[in-house]
């Protein structure tokens, strides 16, 4: 059996099937397109109450030139920071007329604040701030996503944790 690179068209592995393969498998590419960079800076302050952990999160990330640009008003907006993950609905963002989007707001006991602003040419800034967030088990490095609509990053990220 053949592996091929349908953006290439080029065979990239060949499997062993034995006598009298019955099946095929096609796997479309993932969903979405990733950012051309992201990077973060991570405050975490661990509280000994349950569910009362903060953090304080300053991204920049990069759309590739191939991504159809973001929308936080009209696309949902992921984020995950080590073991906690928060998923703001399409419609809670708030475009500005300095054209930067903001939501403040609750969501799953959570209070949390977050900004999007463009800062150049497929560039922008991602703040979030979160207080009564659970992240139990979080531990350097901290993982760090963030996907809006079909645009996602992932980085590592060496956090200042206070416990």
């Amino acid at each position: 059996m053949s592996v091929i690179a349908t953006a290439t068209n080029t065979v990239v592995a060949t499997v062993p099937v034995g006598s009298g393969p019955i099946g095929v498998g096609i796997m479309p590419p993932p969903v979405g397109v990733p950012f051309l960079a992201f990077s973060a800076k991570l405050e975490i302050d661990l509280d000994r109450a349950p569910k009362e952990d903060r953090f304080e999160l300053q991204s920049n990330f990069t759309l590739s030139s191939t991504a159809p640009g973001i929308h936080p008003v009209v696309e949902p907006v992921t984020l995950q920071i080590g073991t906690f993950t928060v998923i703001i609905p399409p419609g809670s963002f708030k475009k500005h007329e300095d054209g930067f989007f903001t939501f403040h707001g609750v969501i799953d006991g959570v209070r949390l604040e977050a900004l999007v602003k463009r800062t150049g040419t497929l560039r922008y800034t991602f703040e979030a701030e979160a207080k009564g967030a659970d992240l139990t088990g979080t531990k350097n490095p901290v993982q760090v996503s963030l996907t809006i609509g079909d645009d996602s990053g992932t980085t590592s990220v060496k956090a200042d944790i206070d416990h």
